[in-house]
């Protein structure tokens, strides 16, 4: 079971991976056109990339969370996660 944090709904993930995936593809053709092929292909396989643009049926598998059920684990929870979200 794989788990992501995501801070936007999956549905507004799902239309922002459409938008750069396609965007990426087309900055890599463009970049191939110029001869510039390491930088087409580092394009290339971002936009191919499952971590960053994950599949529907990788998103299926994955647990978005979990409540916490102990004090010890707020405590760490808010140790890691608390400066984050105050800067």
């Amino acid at each position: 079971m794989v788990t992501f944090l995501l801070t936007q709904s999956v549905c507004t993930h799902l239309q922002w991976h459409n938008l750069v995936c396609h965007n990426l593809r087309d900055d890599a053709a463009a970049a191939e056109d110029k001869g510039w092929k390491g930088y087409a292909n580092k394009l290339s396989q971002t936009a191919d990339s499952q971590y960053l643009f994950p599949s529907k049926e990788l998103l299926d598998r994955c647990s978005f969370g979990r409540q916490l059920t102990t004090d010890d684990e707020k405590a760490e929870w808010d140790s890691i996660f608390g400066p984050i979200s105050a800067s």
